[in-house]
């Protein structure tokens, strides 16, 4: 019989109650007739019993006679306590008539069988496997939402830090939605976009979000290994045809970045003094891309107006009403002080042609063999390293505008710039190159 004060009835009808030696609650589903004024409450004539797995409700159907409901119940809720048995083979048991649906398994099937035989899917134990499967549910849950978001033309949002956050929607979607062009969307999805001509992304942000893109790829697809779907079909689960999903070459990213050699910078910064004479417009735009780290949207709306001579000399890169910093926000330059009393000397950009006439004078000063696609980047790129070098990877990616740390981490951790180039950024130009013989 039920526990005693654990029957709920709507007039005569017994609704819902619970079972005797589990305790686990049984009931019959309630829908609605209709509308408005006239809506009213009905019940199912069969009961129920649910049980939720990595957040899908699964219920099973337990017949019309409440001791047989009651009976069924338990033997069903005692099958799952068992740990080799699984919620598909649950319902294989219990439901067959759902099981035998031609239907493709759900992302929440697929990880119920995944955790519960970690053991035998390479992973030795509990305290290993388990924080390993929770990095690969995490990354399956980033590439499922991702992928929507770009379809759907709206901005990813990260879930970074919330433990209340409903991933059911995601989770009850079909395995067959990982195609070719699933994987292929996740790429597109991951890169980042140029707010406007004039502010293309960084090199090193794009290098990062390939990177990203590759780790997702990689994560998600461990979930499906060659083990892994044998084990999937042992247990009945219905996996389709992944080939294309699983094929789809990433991007390959590397974590590395390649600055110009020394012998080319030296070269560069000695050519530099003839530019100051020659053109003083491309040179103040080599100025505050070499030493202050500026884009070439930022290099052209430069004013003296944010040079700053605090405890340090900085230049503030600030909006002014047409020019917006990238990512939405300013930032704060630490500058060498031979840097910002030069800057103040020689005063704005006066046209925008000086910033592609020093693209092509630092084309022409990079050798064939080392030729690169932005060479104003170099500069930028050159700083940066620097900034890294001396200062730390948090402080360069502070100054530098990057959207995170993580892009400044992959791209300059391992300090690039050379040490006897330092001079180069910290001491006055015809004085540091006293120190380099004359090529």
């Amino acid at each position: 019989m039920p526990q005693e004060n654990s029957v709920e009835k709507v007039g005569d009808l017994v609704v819902r109650f619970k079972t005797s030696k589990l305790g686990v609650a049984v009931y019959r589903q309630r829908y609605t007739e209709g509308h408005g004024a006239h809506k009213v409450d009905r019940y199912s004539r069969p009961f129920y019993f649910g049980k939720t797995a990595n957040g899908v409700l699964t219920r099973f159907p337990l017949g019309v006679d409440m001791r047989k409901a009651e009976k069924l119940a338990e033997e069903i809720a005692a099958f799952l306590t068992l740990p080799t048995n699984s919620m598909a083979m649950a319902v294989a048991k219990y439901n067959p008539r759902i099981a035998n649906r031609a239907t493709v398994s759900t992302f929440a099937e697929v990880l119920e069988v995944y955790e519960k035989n970690l053991g035998i899917i390479g992973r030795k134990g509990k305290a290993v496997g388990k924080p390993t499967f929770s990095g690969y549910r995490s990354f399956l849950l980033i590439m499922l939402r991702k992928v929507e978001a770009y379809r759907k033309d709206k901005t990813f949002e990260s879930f970074s830090g919330q433990h209340d956050v409903d991933f059911t929607p995601w989770l009850k979607l079909p395995l067959s939605v990982l195609t070719t062009k699933f994987a292929m969307d996740l790429k597109l999805a991951s890169l980042p976009v140029a707010a406007d001509d004039d502010d293309e992304p960084d090199e090193e942000e794009i290098l990062t979000a390939k990177i990203t893109a590759d780790t997702t790829l990689r994560n998600t697809r461990a979930l499906f290994s060659k083990r892994a779907i044998a084990i999937f079909r042992q247990e009945s689960l219905n996996i389709p045809d992944l080939s294309g999903f699983m094929s789809e070459p990433d991007f390959g990213a590397k974590k590395y970045f390649q600055l110009l050699p020394p012998e080319v910078i030296v070269s560069m910064v000695r050519a530099s003094l003839e530019l100051r004479e020659t053109d003083p417009n491309a040179y103040r735009a080599y100025l505050l891309c070499m030493h202050c780290g500026f884009r070439r949207k930022e290099a052209l709306a430069f004013h003296t107006s944010w040079l700053r001579d605090e405890d340090e000399p900085r230049v503030h890169v600030t909006a002014n009403g047409v020019f917006n910093p990238k990512h939405g926000h300013g930032r704060k330059v630490v500058l060498e002080r031979w840097v910002f009393d030069l800057l103040n000397e020689l005063g704005e950009i006066r046209e925008p042609a000086a910033l592609d006439r020093l693209n092509d004078w630092a084309k022409a000063l990079i050798p064939k063999e080392h030729a690169v696609d932005k060479p104003l980047h170099e500069l930028r790129k050159c700083w940066v390293s620097y900034k890294a070098k001396t200062d730390g990877i948090h402080a360069a990616s502070k100054q530098a505008g990057h959207k995170d740390v993580r892009v400044t981490d992959t791209s300059y951790a391992d300090n690039l710039m050379a040490e006897r180039l330092i001079p180069l950024w910290r001491e006055p130009t015809d004085a540091a190159l006293l120190k380099f013989h004359v090529a």
